[in-house]
């Protein structure tokens, strides 16, 4: 049975935060020195500044990459890619959908977005990665309840109030995603016929990300890096058993 990690003690999140903000610091007051040459660089730093940005903006921007662009969509890849090379059947046919997709990827080339978005299996991969282990479990996504209070299933929640959720049990619900949903099984996104039924699931899962005005911007790329990187994963390396995970 899986167990939830830990919540993140403050202390440790305070200090990923203060290191964050050094090294956008550091990186955009480089950037913006005046012997600095903008032709040197060629991402997505570069483009902000081109675009105008001031260098409180740039290094506002440097600071959500280093913590919601990198950390978490990482955490997510190698979640993912643990349960599905500790699940030879699903490695199996995973290995199988891409070698029908995508049968001459060159060493040189990924596979376009377009292409793992139309791998239906891979992408119940990744739904299922993203529900089994969500990244950032540990935190409970607070948020204040607004002006004039709110109340939900009776209970009375004044104004300011700090609402969280747990995200790890409410990826197990088992009215939501069935009576095995502490297990590792992306095929229950290819059961679930009824669209009433899938939609819910997906909506579940896509909470991983927030919502509304405080949804992560960078959901999209994360999702496309990981599908991206599954692709990889099944296509180039070797078979990996039981006795070689450790």
């Amino acid at each position: 049975m899986s167990h939830p990690p830990p919540p993140l003690p403050f202390p440790l999140s305070q200090m990923i935060l203060m290191d964050g903000n050094s090294i956008a610091r550091q990186i955009t007051t480089t950037r913006f020195a005046p012997d600095s040459n903008a032709n040197d660089y060629a991402d997505m730093l570069a483009s902000f500044i081109a675009h105008g940005l001031t260098q409180d903006e740039a290094e506002a921007e440097v600071m959500i990459a280093i913590v919601a662009g990198t950390d978490s969509a990482a955490s997510l890849m190698r979640s993912t890619i643990l349960f599905v090379l500790s699940h030879p059947r699903v490695l199996a046919r995973l290995r199988a959908e891409v070698a029908s997709t995508v049968p001459t990827l060159r060493l040189d080339e990924v596979v376009p977005d377009a292409k793992a978005r139309g791998m239906v299996y891979l992408q119940a991969v990744v739904k299922e990665g993203m529900r089994i282990y969500p990244p950032g479990a540990g935190a409970l996504m607070m948020r204040d309840v607004g002006r004039g209070g709110d109340v939900h299933k009776g209970v009375v929640l004044p104004a300011g109030t700090s609402v969280g959720v747990n995200v790890w049990s409410m990826m197990r619900r088992k009215d939501v995603f069935g009576e095995d949903a502490d297990v590792f099984r992306p095929e229950r996104w290819l059961e679930a016929g009824d669209k009433l039924k899938r939609e819910r699931m997906e909506g579940v899962v896509e909470l991983t990300f927030g919502y509304g005005q405080w949804g992560c911007l960078g959901r999209n790329i994360a999702v496309m890096e990981v599908g991206k990187v599954l692709v990889e994963v099944s296509a180039r390396c070797a078979t990996v058993g039981h006795g070689d995970l450790g």
